[in-house]
């Protein structure tokens, strides 16, 4: 089975080979995309790529709605590390404030309140909050949690500020939660701390996995009774990394280890009588370990557990769904980089008949390969790397044709960073440096109100469209959606470039009129802004744009 899988990859690999710069989309209409050529070059600014586009004219792109490609059932992000700290200690009207900007759909007099995030991922926690059970993690990556050491549980003042966010999510239309575990709770593991000394294997004692099974859906069934959708539990956080050192909280697992825990988790929601909560695997850093090994025995996840010949096979168990997960960690620098190990977790994926793909982690973790949007991330604006995650959303949706997309930390405070690892700044009032526990200010940021220009428009159940830009590159690229109802299109642009480019949309339905009927831009200058009439297809240099269609 495994040597189909590779030639089946091979295969697919010569096949994209022979496209150059085709957008990747399987079944796509779209006509061959013009090569980019060399122009004179003395008027190209240096960075720039040079394509056949004349980035001071009207650029004609095609949008076929009779096209589809995958359903899009969310985009989100978690309530790690900062959540709990601020939805338990900070003022009610300034956690409200922050509430907002992460799950309101509201638009008032074209202000957006917020992103309107479908999706949130809640940390189940480890106990490292506890005495003596910390191990050296620093208490902004320390975590409570509802078990107690003798196996009871005490719900009624744990993990409050989880609760805050998830309650909040609820009220402003976000009922979609996945609990996630970055390792076992510290009265499991093997070294009673929450990081691990137990190398490429499970921090996790032989006898305890019942146990902590028990506990993944003991908590869940908690949720579920307060009125909370627990769409997912993932019991595993990127098993790859040995996770040795007290920076956070971690486990690595090996491959049967995981199906171990699968098993087990399968048949304590199945007494719980936790029907709908399915099992969320298996969120490695990078998507190549989905099809790949890196000797460890922790890699080349799909064919391990979902190969029927697999000893670690774990395809037919009732809460497994035909959903996989990745993070977009390290293959996430350019646009050539980008492409081809999410077009291969795609094969792969279907090869196994796996129906659809989440990237449920991303932030931007610099590893020594600089980002082109901001190779200099202490000399570039917030924007600069918002089109940087920009690029990695695009690449997810269109190249992995993923289905749910999720940012990873909402909350961090800035400690003299740009806008990497978060969406909204939070600073305590003693300064950014200051006890996270002390109520103080926030910040939205550029990746927020970026992450808007799609997750506040494009809502659970819209289908991705096909989209025809010619000379589509890494420096001007877009996707196009058409909603659940089927009476908007939505499509949006992102431009890398530092030139003005004017679109028009030729809608290709004989059927329908269409019409534009809105546009939102976010730019150096703009944070998700309605533009008036007359700016209506235009996309600024260095922004994102959304573009709203009528039937």
């Amino acid at each position: 089975m495994k040597m189909s899988l590779v030639s089946f990859l091979l295969l697919s690999c010569l096949c994209l080979s022979c496209k150059d710069d085709v957008p990747i989309a399987n079944n796509s209409s779209m006509s061959p995309v013009e090569k980019p050529n060399d122009p004179s070059g003395e008027d190209a600014e240096e960075g720039e790529l040079k394509t056949s586009i004349d980035y001071d004219s009207t650029l004609i792109v095609k949008i076929n709605p009779k096209v589809k490609y995958q359903e899009i059932d969310c985009f989100g992000a978690s309530g790690a590390w900062l959540g709990e700290f601020v939805g338990k200690y900070w003022d009610t009207n300034t956690k409200d404030k922050i509430a907002e900007l992460l799950f309101s759909t509201e638009i008032i007099d074209g202000h957006p309140q917020g992103i309107g995030l479908s999706h949130w991922r809640v940390n189940l926690g480890a106990g490292t909050m506890f005495p003596l059970k910390d191990g050296g993690i620093g208490e902004v990556r320390r975590t409570e949690c509802f078990l107690n050491e003798d196996g009871t549980y005490t719900w009624d003042n744990r993990c409050l500020g989880q609760q805050y966010f998830m309650r909040k999510a609820k009220e402003f239309g976000c009922n979609l939660f996945t609990l996630f575990s970055c390792t076992p709770p510290v009265y499991y593991t093997n070294n009673g701390f929450g990081y691990s000394s137990s190398g490429a294997y499970a921090n996790l004692q032989e006898d305890k996995y019942d146990d902590f099974a028990d506990y993944l859906a003991s908590v869940a069934q908690f949720y579920v009774q307060q009125g909370y959708n627990i769409r997912f539990i993932s019991p595993v956080n990127e098993p790859q990394s040995n996770w040795d050192t007290p920076a956070q909280e971690g486990s690595g697992w090996q491959r049967d280890q995981i199906a171990r825990i699968v098993n087990e988790l399968d048949t304590k929601l199945t007494e719980k009588n936790l029907h709908d909560v399915k099992i969320l695997l298996a969120e490695p850093s990078y998507w190549w370990f989905f099809n790949k090994d890196n000797g460890s025995g922790r890699g080349d996840l799909l064919w391990h557990l979902f190969a029927s010949d697999s000893p670690n096979c774990v395809l037919g168990l009732s809460h497994v769904p035909s959903l996989v997960c990745s993070h977009s960690y390290g293959i996430d620098t350019s646009w050539e980089v980008m492409q081809q190990p999410r077009v291969d977790a795609r094969l792969t994926a279907e090869y196994f008949h796996i129906e659809k793909l989440y990237q449920s982690e991303w932030c931007m973790v610099p590893h020594g390969t600089p980002y082109e949007e901001c190779p200099n991330i202490d000399q570039a604006d917030e924007i600069d790397l918002a089109l940087a995650m920009s690029k990695v959303i695009h690449q997810d949706l269109v190249s992995a044709q993923v289905s749910g997309w999720f940012y990873w930390t909402a909350l961090d405070q800035k400690w003299g960073n740009k806008n990497q690892y978060s969406l909204i700044y939070v600073t305590p009032m003693n300064g950014d440096h200051g006890d996270i526990k002390n109520s103080g200010t926030y910040s939205a940021n550029k990746n927020l109100w970026t992450l808007g220009n799609y997750s506040l428009f494009i809502r659970p159940g819209a289908r991705r469209i096909d989209l025809n830009i010619a000379g589509q590159n890494g420096k001007f690229f877009g996707t196009a959606y058409l909603s659940a109802d089927e009476k908007k299109i939505i499509v949006v642009y992102s431009n890398c470039t530092k030139k003005t480019i004017k679109v028009e949309g030729e809608i290709l339905d004989d059927l329908y009129s269409v019409k534009q009927i809105g546009q939102y831009v976010t730019s150096k200058e703009k944070n998700l802004s309605l533009e008036t009439e007359e700016y209506w297809g235009i996309v600024p240099a260095r922004s994102v744009v959304t573009m709203i269609y009528e039937y």
